[in-house]
């Protein structure tokens, strides 16, 4: 008997339900764990994207700022 068998059958007795009854409640509850370990490693993702895409921006600010102060004019002197 496999794993899956168990729980089927400790379900069915539990519920007091047929073992057809039983193999469709399974499937709903492992569907709904599978879908809750997807979203939270969608989570996962977005947020460790987020966090590099800030990172970027930051870096990408410095440089603008560092390149802005370079090519900026400079005061020039006139001799009267």
């Amino acid at each position: 008997m496999t794993a899956r068998e168990a729980a089927i059958d400790s379900l069915a007795a539990q519920r007091g339900v047929s073992r057809e009854e039983a193999e469709r409640i399974y499937k709903q509850m492992l569907t709904a764990v599978l879908t809750d370990r997807a979203v939270d490693r969608a989570a996962d993702n977005v947020g460790r994207a987020a966090m590099w895409t800030f990172v970027a921006m930051l870096l990408a600010g410095a440089a603008a700022a560092f390149g802005g102060s370079l090519g900026r004019t400079r005061d020039v002197i006139v001799a009267r």
